[in-house]
């Protein structure tokens, strides 16, 4: 049985998120100046000290594009400049049907617990930060900023998003025709892609179960402009397997949800560990393909988070 914890996602919960663990990293208290972390600071557009080159991203102003350069290499270069190299980090979190199913809670509770603490994990860093969540008929994002009033925003929108997708899920009857008739997850990798260098560093939470060429395509070209990683929540059924037993589910056809009973043996529960271990092959193949590193959510909060600070995605 499910308890009324593993199916909500209440504003309060995701505040309280910043007080789950302490900054296990943190050497040295955060102060404003030239350093964030390891990351420079926030002086934007007013460096002078030229850091580095790296692929044009929409956004670059065009003062800052080398063209000496971009000729030689046949497409466009952005100079970056020492000042200008702030960290900002935007923690995707997504809210679709598919998410709002779960043997002992609701993925999208999971992925809205640790999209928070990982979010006040960067704030109390001192970094940027921002929260884009999605489903089926919109995409939201909150403006990356430093503060604990933008994290309270970001969590508003979280646990908005929840709600609202939780009452379409909810709904047996609900018809498809105000959804956007694309994968929710191809239409949030479109939007990243086009908010440029506002989004800074990419966090991506899903279990990514929905597959398609389009996404394996938005995917490559969203991780050619920035750093991107991506945690995946998965039931713990999905490698445990179901127990043998009578299971009753929706099946969906022409918007109309019918109510189903199937039995499952150990033949049935062998057969469908088999798919589900092929379906997971194939998600690391997708993003090994757009080189996509991919942590596992199953892992605990330390874990993860002491994964993002090796790879320098938290400071």
């Amino acid at each position: 049985m499910i308890d009324n914890l593993a199916t909500t996602l209440p504003l309060s919960l995701l505040v309280d998120q910043r007080h789950q663990q302490p900054n296990p990293f943190r050497t040295q208290s955060v102060k404003a100046g030239l350093w964030v972390g390891p990351f420079r600071g926030v002086k934007r557009g007013q460096g002078t000290d030229f850091d580095e080159l790296r692929d044009y991203v929409a956004g670059d102003e065009l003062r800052h594009i080398d063209w000496k350069t971009s000729a030689r290499r046949g497409h466009l270069s952005t100079r970056l400049y020492r000042e200008e190299k702030e960290h900002i980090i935007t923690f995707v979190a997504d809210f679709s049907r598919p998410m709002f199913t779960g043997s002992k809670e609701l993925l999208s509770v999971t992925i809205g617990r640790l999209t928070a603490a990982l979010m006040w994990h960067a704030i109390d860093s001192g970094s940027r930060t921002s929260v884009m969540t999605f489903n089926e008929t919109e995409v939201k994002f909150s403006q990356p900023a430093t503060g604990h009033t933008s994290a309270l925003a970001a969590c508003g929108l979280l646990a908005s998003t929840f709600e609202k997708t939780r009452r379409i899920a909810s709904d047996n009857h609900h018809s498809p025709k105000d959804s956007l008739h694309t994968i929710p997850l191809v239409l949030a990798l479109k939007k990243l892609s086009s908010l440029g260098r506002r989004v800074g560093t990419v966090v991506l939470l899903s279990n990514f179960s929905q597959s398609s060429p389009e996404i394996t395509l938005e995917l490559k070209k969203l991780a050619k402009g920035r750093p991107i990683i991506a945690i995946q929540v998965e039931d713990p059924m999905c490698h445990d397997g179901l127990p043998a037993g009578m299971y009753r589910y929706l099946s969906e056809k022409k918007g109309k949800s019918t109510s189903r009973v199937a039995k499952i043996g150990n033949q049935e529960k062998q057969n469908l560990l088999t798919i589900l271990r092929q379906q997971q092959r194939q998600i690391h193949e997708v993003f090994e393909d757009a080189h996509v590193s991919l942590i596992d959510g199953r892992e605990s909060l330390l874990a993860i988070k002491s994964r993002l600070h090796h790879e320098g995605y938290l400071t």
